[in-house]
């Protein structure tokens, strides 16, 4: 049976990008995009067959926001009647309207993210997702990518492009470490670079990254992503035994008791990846809970003294001498 207009439902933005674009690819068509502020869009589908394209038969007209279309428009649109050959209509919408039945013409498809909490469900998601892009990738991978990167799905497969890239398709010959690296270049932020330059107590990395994270953030969120990180760091003090080295398997095992993201733990118990640079701190060895403990109370004392307009740079470069004292005491 062939259809002539798929409503294309659910919240999944991704599948539907990706079904509308490997369906022009096979049908070798041509491809244009409808927005609900065109002012000419109804026209524009009326007059769909009457004129062929110049390298193709075939047309796709790919219907972006059609819940932002007015209600006359809509009417309007139902009532176009598209013909059985060389035209194919995508409606992009969340829930398929009531006016539409499946019919000789029509085929109803849903696209749906699993919910935040199908930790399952989301692993086969990211392996069918890296399978669209001829990447055969494994469980472990995937659980680690959902782990890292989360459940933004235009997120996922910016990384597992960038996995592609990395490995020249042939992901076997890249180790989890590897690809942890990969991935943890790209999610970690200038924020996080200003946590870590803190608590290795790297004056020179701190000092430079303060310019820039000042001129870039608000000072809330500044100090909010540091007092996330101490209580993350305290989280690892209280539940992870000190030792003067930890292995990936070490690694894994404290990311999944703590829910901590697998590249961060590395980070803060001192793990150095293949071919990385910097040579990160083992935390564990040099804070325990009474220095944590001083560092949040630090923190809270600036967070009150920036809402009451202090100087963010200069509380927090004072910040880090203190917590200097801290550890030599």
């Amino acid at each position: 049976m062939s259809y002539v207009v798929y409503f294309l439902s659910g919240n999944s933005s991704l599948g539907k990008d990706m079904y509308v674009t490997n369906f022009a690819k096979k049908m070798n068509a041509q491809y244009h995009r409808i927005h609900a502020d065109d002012e000419n869009k109804l026209d524009e589908l009326r007059n769909a067959a009457l004129s062929f394209g110049l390298f193709s038969d075939i047309k796709i007209y790919d219907i972006v926001d059609f819940e932002n279309w007015s209600k006359k428009d809509r009417e309007a649109f139902f009532k176009i009647d598209f013909p059985d050959d060389n035209i194919y209509v995508f409606v992009r919408t969340e829930n398929v309207p009531k006016e539409v039945k499946e019919s000789i013409k029509v085929k109803i498809l849903s696209f749906e993210t699993p919910k935040e909490w199908e930790e399952d469900k989301w692993v086969q998601f990211i392996m069918n997702l890296a399978a669209n892009i001829d990447l055969n990738i494994d469980d472990e991978i995937a659980r680690f990518l959902l782990k890292q990167v989360g459940t933004d799905e235009y997120a996922l497969i910016t990384e597992l492009q960038k996995i592609k890239v990395y490995s020249r398709g042939d992901i076997s010959q890249l180790t989890i470490e590897e690809i942890a690296d990969i991935v943890y270049k790209r999610t970690v932020t200038k924020l996080d670079e200003l946590c870590y330059a803190l608590t290795e107590q790297d004056a020179e990395r701190f000092q430079r990254i303060l310019d820039e994270v000042c001129n870039e953030y608000e000072p809330p969120l500044i100090i909010y992503a540091l007092g996330k990180h101490a209580i993350e760091l305290l989280n690892i003090a209280e539940n992870v035994k000190p030792k003067d080295f930890y292995s990936w398997p070490d690694i894994v095992q404290v990311s999944k008791e703590l829910g901590l993201p697998t590249p961060k733990v590395a980070r803060f118990l001192g793990f150095k990846f293949k071919g990385q640079r910097h040579n990160p701190v083992n935390h564990r060895r040099l804070y325990d809970f009474e220095s944590i403990r001083k560092l949040i109370e630090e923190l809270y004392f600036i967070d009150r003294q920036v809402k009451l307009g202090g100087d963010t740079k200069l509380l927090l470069s004072n910040l880090f001498f203190k917590l200097r004292r801290i550890l030599q005491d």
